[in-house]
């Protein structure tokens, strides 16, 4: 069953990718007209919504064909929303001792001018990853920090951990590390992490140890707030 499980999985991840090139090789009316039936397409083959939507965003980065649109955000309302999702989450899951999701915020009720939807992209796989790679009964801690320039956010787990050898590739497409083991994924993840971080001009940071775990810290820079901004955007 595990190895079915396996080639079925490899056969997604193939079929991705084709799919991925050809997304990206399409331009103008060729992709709108193309979009629908590529979706459907992916459906029909097992694989989730948010698996396509992180397909066509990639393809969109690559591209070049996605702009930013910057409002203000209350930082610490969003995270901490975000949290509360993933930990009903974990609630509902089966497990005797489940992973624990902490929050720590080190800011009060600033605004920030980002991208809402890429943010929550950004921090959605990183705290989904750091869940999924940790063992049961131990912590994953989300921490949130602002300075006057930048927004600092970092997920710590202590979990698998991330061999030497593979965290120079870790951010590319359809990577995953060789320790994964028959923990599911396709490798997409952090590469959308990496797209999105780069779109808001920042930087990602990773420290981690192999049967340890692991660390990322991103860093974005904040946009400048005009008079005219200061309500802020609902996430």
């Amino acid at each position: 069953m595990v190895r079915q499980e396996v080639e079925q999985e490899k056969t997604r991840i193939v079929m991705i990718d084709s799919i991925y090139g050809y997304q990206i090789s399409m331009r103008g009316q060729d992709l709108v007209n193309n979009l629908h039936a590529l979706c459907k397409y992916l459906k029909n083959m097992g694989v989730t919504v948010i698996l396509i939507n992180d397909v066509l965003l990639l393809g969109r980065a690559e591209s070049g064909k996605m702009a930013l649109c910057l409002l203000p955000l209350e930082l610490a309302k969003f995270c901490k929303e975000l949290v509360s999702e993933f930990q009903n989450s974990l609630k509902l899951k089966p497990q005797n001792d489940p992973v624990t999701l902490i929050f720590v915020n080190q800011c009060q009720s600033a605004i920030a001018c980002l991208e809402a939807s890429l943010l929550r992209r950004i921090l959605s796989n990183l705290l989904s990853n750091a869940i999924k790679y940790s063992p049961p009964n131990t912590e994953v801690v989300f921490e949130l920090k602002l300075t006057e320039t930048e927004a600092v956010f970092s997920v710590q787990d202590a979990g698998i951990g991330i061999p030497l050898a593979d965290q120079e590739r870790l951010f590319d497409s359809f990577f995953r590390a060789k320790n994964v083991g028959i923990i599911p994924g396709i490798g997409l993840g952090l590469s959308i992490v990496k797209k999105c971080v780069d779109l808001h001009g920042g930087e990602i940071a990773l420290s981690s140890e192999e049967d340890v775990g692991s660390k990322f810290t991103v860093t974005l820079p904040l946009a400048k707030l005009e008079e005219e901004q200061l309500s802020p955007a609902t996430p």
